[in-house]
């Protein structure tokens, strides 16, 4: 989808890819050192879920000439 005067990129024409459906759930681990109750340093294994859903319907937006 390419769309105008939106950020992070300013006042030119960007390409965006959008989801035309829901996908499943896309897990990701990574490794981060955290503080753990008594405050030393350790390796936690961190795990993010994503998840896109997609409701509605699509329409193209085009000025008209006045």
């Amino acid at each position: 989808m390419y769309e105008q005067h939106v950020k992070p990129g300013g006042n030119h024409v960007q390409l965006h890819e959008v989801p035309t459906r829901s996908t499943p759930p896309i897990t990701t681990l990574t490794h981060r050192l955290m503080k753990d109750a008594s405050g030393k340093m350790r390796m936690a294994t961190v795990s993010t879920v994503k998840t896109e859903v997609v409701s509605g319907s699509v329409w193209a937006y085009r000025p008209q000439a006045r």
